[in-house]
């Protein structure tokens, strides 16, 4: 078996051949913030303080972490930045709505500044890690791969990997509910299950995750998976 870990940190454990698991140094902490304008900011080397103004929010970042902070008063239009990270980097995420979002290697976020609508919608590509802010008046979906898969939530803390490498999308719930749909069909997923989907065949499976939390330093959520799917996500 392999452990794949999402979280604060993605770090990986030792040696395969000695123990049966990969070896894999931790990724670095960077990213690079694309903001509604097309301008780019790189954050591996910002400190704490202002990021930038924009309508409807403040951007600053925080004890190694991008925070939104809503700006009512100054709330036009949605606007949208997506944050992305290069193979090995990953980085922390607070939008604007208090969710949390742990993004991994080669992934992507995009994400209105503030959150003014009815709904939450946030579109991921590659792997993250959520630990959404509840709220029942404002469902928060997560659209994957340009909406070949909907996750649903109210508050929960869920993983999704959806790098366009791997065979299927996979979803771990770790806390609450959520609903995953994939063409025609939807199923819910409780705690400890994975989801599946296959976008080119329309098809949803579940399955039970092996999941144990690790008290190391920051959060380390601890997915075991088969050798030949942690395989291709270690060279992230």
């Amino acid at each position: 078996m392999c452990l794949l870990l999402a979280g604060l940190q993605f770090t990986r454990p030792k040696t395969l051949a000695a123990t049966g698991h990969l070896d894999v140094q931790p990724g670095q902490t960077g990213a690079v913030l694309t903001l509604s304008d097309g301008s780019k900011i790189v954050l591996d080397s910002m400190g704490n303080g202002l990021v930038k103004k924009q309508d409807g929010a403040i951007i600053e970042i925080k004890n190694g972490q991008v925070q939104y902070v809503s700006d009512p008063g100054n709330a036009a239009d949605a606007l949208y930045n997506t944050m992305t990270t290069a193979r090995g980097r990953q980085y922390q995420l607070v939008l604007a709505d208090g969710t949390k979002v742990w993004l991994n290697a080669a992934s992507s976020i995009k994400y209105p500044v503030a959150f003014s609508g009815k709904e939450r919608n946030v579109t991921v590509s590659g792997e993250a890690y959520f630990e959404v802010s509840k709220n029942p008046h404002q469902p928060f979906t997560v659209t994957v791969n340009n909406g070949a898969t909907t996750v649903q939530v109210l508050g929960t803390h869920f993983n999704i990997n959806a790098y366009a490498d791997e065979p299927a999308i996979t979803t771990t719930l770790l806390e609450g509910r959520v609903k995953i749909s994939t063409g025609s069909e939807s199923k819910l997923l409780k705690v400890g299950q994975q989801a599946q989907t296959k976008a080119e065949q329309q098809q949803l499976t579940l399955r039970q995750a092996q999941i144990c939390m690790q008290p190391l330093p920051g959060k380390i959520v601890i997915f075991r998976l088969p050798i030949p799917i942690c395989q291709p996500l270690c060279g992230k």
